[in-house]
């Protein structure tokens, strides 16, 4: 998962909303697929999405830094178009 923080990224969320439009397929043609999902979303959709999975977004950042990292399972609304996030999340 990327979480697009414009002060790190030095370019705005426009850019890569404009750039990636449309849906983008990467995973589907991997024979060998390392990831179930990626995504790249906006820091305050991830503090959302974070919040309702009862995760502390802050300290997961921190920690997929170390090499002892271990991801954790999300919950959330992840199913149909959020319109209000500009999203559309489709897991097949």
């Amino acid at each position: 998962m990327i979480i697009h923080r414009t002060d790190l990224a030095s370019y705005g969320w426009e850019v890569v909303r404009n750039s990636w439009s449309g849906e983008q397929v990467y995973l589907g043609n991997d024979k060998d697929p390392k990831l179930k999902a990626a995504s790249w979303i906006q820091l305050e959709i991830a503090r959302k999405l974070f919040t309702a999975s009862n995760l502390n977004l802050e300290e997961m950042i921190a920690a997929a830094g170390t090499r002892q990292f271990q991801s954790e399972g999300i919950a959330g609304p992840l199913q149909g178009t959020h319109r209000e996030q500009g999203a559309q999340v489709r897991v097949i």
